[in-house]
């Protein structure tokens, strides 16, 4: 015979059905085990019950909600950290990939991997000698630039690129507040 069943019966406060009702009271006369439960839950749910009732409330130990919200918030910065490092890891990874591709990709569409070790540092002193040029040609357009340009220019490039920063961090700490666990107790306490 199934247990299970007639035991979950036996401590149910429900009404059961008529059929219900009639196979437990059947399993309770062919099952002794199941009768003794039956009769001694009888006996002293009664007492339970009271004793449950009319047990004095216990009150929380001194500074327990303190504690409690010193250990949310030791538990909110960790949740916080791990998701800053996870970030930073996938970005870290994501850029480096991309940066490696990228880095093929250009070899590939030059041609530039070389055929042999004196191919390879011509190219390479090829590189820096374009790099110096670069170089030459970005600080002769920094010394003129700021000459060519009005000052009022300047002034309105500052501005939009200063607005645009400010918008950036507002947009940035709404972002944050929109991801951030809620911290309803604090506010209930």
């Amino acid at each position: 015979m199934q247990h299970k069943t007639f035991e979950a019966w036996i401590f149910d406060d429900d009404e059961l059905d008529k059929q219900d009702d009639k196979a437990l009271r059947q399993h309770l006369q062919e099952c002794d085990q199941c009768y003794e439960r039956r009769t001694a839950l009888k006996k002293t749910w009664p007492k339970v019950e009271t004793f449950l009732i009319t047990a004095p409330q216990m009150a929380p130990a001194p500074g327990f909600v303190n504690r409690w919200q010193e250990r949310l918030e030791s538990q909110r910065k960790q949740r916080e950290r791990k998701q800053t490092l996870t970030l930073l890891a996938v970005s870290t990874g994501g850029a480096s990939l991309a940066f490696a591709l990228f880095t093929v990709a250009l070899l590939l569409h030059f041609q530039l991997f070389p055929k042999n070790f004196l191919g390879a540092i011509a190219q390479i002193t090829d590189w820096f000698l374009y790099l110096n040029v670069a170089g030459d040609i970005f600080v002769s357009l920094a010394r003129t630039l700021p000459s060519a340009i009005p000052f009022p220019l300047w002034m309105g490039f500052f501005a939009l690129t200063g607005a645009a920063g400010i918008l950036w961090l507002k947009s940035f700490r709404k972002l944050q507040g929109i991801f951030a666990p809620a911290q309803g107790f604090v506010h209930w306490a």
